[in-house]
């Protein structure tokens, strides 16, 4: 443990113990010897001016009540590790497209610099090691980001022109309601004042934006679960019907480690995973289940059957030689993000 880390961690427990603490306890805590401990000490009440003292009657080290509340290090004080796991997650904000963030967290990259390279070590230390590798993310300007929290801030509508997955633009206002980070894309969850109606947009697809002076419509935060949670991925909407599927081992555990639905049901029978989740738009749901090949099987409802039937069929002649169009592929299934509104709209 470096000095700077001990100095951090002393002044947390002062901090947190108003009626002191003995060395004992502290070279506990802190595994080190108490010729270490009393050193640096010396150091936190002597050099930093932690108001430190000693009570000879129970052999505790406290802040003075009077200054130990108010008491800070100076400067950024962050042991090596949180500085490596602050400077890691800067890193994943830079490459899940932060937007507004950008400029904040420009602000904070300088310290957390120094403080690393004053233990020895640098930002860019632990990329050799971990890696954030995002592989559908389509980033949005940061003047964007800016407007849409700014609406969302001061509860204003906003005038969109917006472009679906096809390319069909609309115009309309709406009223912002929150930003989702989904599937490495945002969207903005607004309610639509030309469907009257709660719709999501996925904010790459948003061509412009303008700041409207009415004061938005807000939706009561039940409505908007409602909407926005209660079916399958990220499609909007009531959940309409409960796909039930049995998974085949291997593949089985795999689908069982992984959270599907927050309502979802599921039970073991032998070495197959039986699992039921509710959905509303099977585009999605469909997607993943093609991901999953021949270790899933549809058992109802029969809509959902055929969807996967049909698309499995469309991928074998798509492969044949020489090609059919008998079923053409859908784009619902290719990896690309997903509109949470119907393409109708």
């Amino acid at each position: 443990m470096e000095q700077m880390d001990r100095i951090q961690k002393l002044h947390r427990i002062f901090s947190s113990l108003r009626y002191g603490v003995t060395l004992q306890q502290l070279t506990q805590q802190l595994q080190l010897s108490s010729a270490v401990v009393k050193k640096n000490i010396n150091i936190l009440r002597d050099r930093l001016y932690a108001p430190l003292e000693y009570d000879p009657s129970t052999k505790r080290w406290y802040y003075a009540q009077n200054h130990g509340d108010y008491f800070q290090l100076p400067g950024l004080w962050l042991t090596s590790a949180e500085l490596l796991g602050l400077a890691a997650t800067l890193n994943i904000l830079d490459t899940m497209d932060a937007g507004l963030l950008d400029d904040d967290i420009n602000s904070l990259r300088q310290p957390i610099t120094d403080q690393l390279a004053a233990r020895g070590l640098t930002a860019t230390d632990f990329n050799r090691f971990i890696q954030f590798l995002p592989t559908t993310r389509r980033p949005a300007s940061n003047h964007l980001f800016a407007m849409l929290t700014d609406t969302l801030i001061t509860q204003r509508q906003l005038f969109i022109v917006y472009e679906d997955y096809h390319g069909k633009r609309s115009r309309r206002t709406i009223s912002p309601q929150g930003l989702v980070y989904y599937q490495e894309n945002w969207y903005l969850d607004a309610w639509c004042h030309h469907k009257h109606a709660p719709r999501s947009f996925m904010v790459s697809r948003i061509q412009k934006a303008t700041r409207q002076a009415e004061k938005s419509q807000p939706m009561a935060p039940d409505e908007r679960s409602a909407h926005f949670a209660s079916a399958y991925g990220i499609f909007a909407g009531p959940a309409t019907h409960t796909a039930v599927l049995r998974f085949s081992p291997p593949l089985a555990r795999e689908a069982a480690s992984v959270q599907w639905h927050r309502e979802q049901t599921s039970h073991w029978e032998g070495q197959y995973y039986h699992l039921r989740v509710p959905y509303g738009d099977e585009r999605e749901l469909v997607r993943d289940l093609l991901r999953y090949g021949a270790g899933v099987r549809v058992i109802a409802p029969p809509s959902l059957r055929a969807h996967i039937i049909n698309t499995a069929t469309a991928i074998l002649e798509h492969y044949c030689d020489p090609p059919t169009a008998t079923h053409p592929a859908t784009p619902a299934v290719a990896n690309v993000p997903l509109d949470r509104h119907t393409v109708s709209d």
